[in-house]
């Protein structure tokens, strides 16, 4: 059942990890001023995804060593 639930996740997280990858790509393209900014910015909110996604993955297997 649950094995289903984790095969369902594994493209929007492909997807998600992708738009980070090219987010940061992009951001790092910024020099100075307002737009290193907003850079910086979109850099810090993609990794603060990305670590709730590492841990919503890690409670999802916790969950599923637990059920055993």
């Amino acid at each position: 059942m649950f094995d289903s639930i984790i095969r369902g996740w594994r493209l929007p997280i492909a997807a998600i990890g992708l738009t980070s990858v090219l987010g940061l790509g992009v951001a790092g393209c910024a020099e100075d001023g307002p737009m290193e900014q907003v850079g910086e910015g979109i850099d810090e909110a993609v990794e603060d995804t990305g670590d709730a996604i590492e841990d919503a993955g890690e409670d999802i297997e916790d969950a599923l060593d637990g059920s055993g």
